[in-house]
């Protein structure tokens, strides 16, 4: 992987950041619309915890990426980022069977990390991968809910999308730089 040494990598979130939606949810819909007996299996996929949860709906599910709600604004610039030699990395809570199609559909991401192996990549774990991918490394994010408020704030640059009042409030209390905001 060759990394861009004049910016930090940057970090992008899938779900209400990448896709104006939750890929997780869109899986059970479907899993509920194809099998619909599966209803009644479901609560016992949450048994293995939320990692175990995602992993099983994927498993039983082929999401096509090319019908998932991507924001074109985010993907316009990552496209820019993208051409000026920028790192960009996903990481999403979701599980990495979804992550992998989706890295491999919209072209644009030099490595991934995704929700699998039992761990809920999500909040403090999530800056916790981070930090391990850059070495504790300078790094920047692109994120959309309060569950990414660690992450933002650790971040050099906070890229928001779609944010509610309190988290633009939050970031904008911290010491981290805001990038820009995708409304």
């Amino acid at each position: 992987m060759t990394r861009s040494h004049s910016q930090p990598p940057l970090f992008v979130d899938l779900d209400g950041t990448l896709v104006a939606a939750d890929t997780l949810w869109i899986s059970v819909r479907q899993l509920i619309a194809q099998k619909p007996f599966y209803l009644f299996v479901l609560p016992f996929f949450l048994l293995g915890g939320r990692a175990g949860f995602k992993y099983r709906v994927a498993r039983h599910v082929t999401l096509d990426p090319s019908r998932l709600p991507y924001r074109d604004d985010v993907l316009e610039f990552l496209r820019s980022e993208k051409e000026r030699g920028r790192t960009i990395i996903l990481a999403t809570a979701a599980d990495r069977a979804i992550a992998e199609s989706v890295c491999e559909h919209v072209g644009l991401f030099d490595d991934l990390m995704a929700t699998g192996g039992g761990h809920n990549l999500k909040g403090p774990a999530k800056l916790t991968a981070i930090a391990d991918y850059t070495d504790n490394g300078p790094f920047d994010y692109m994120g959309d809910s309060a569950a990414d408020l660690p992450i933002l704030q650790a971040a050099d640059t906070a890229y928001l999308v779609h944010p509610t009042a309190g988290l633009t409030k939050a970031i904008r209390s911290s010491s981290c730089r805001i990038g820009k905001i995708f409304d």
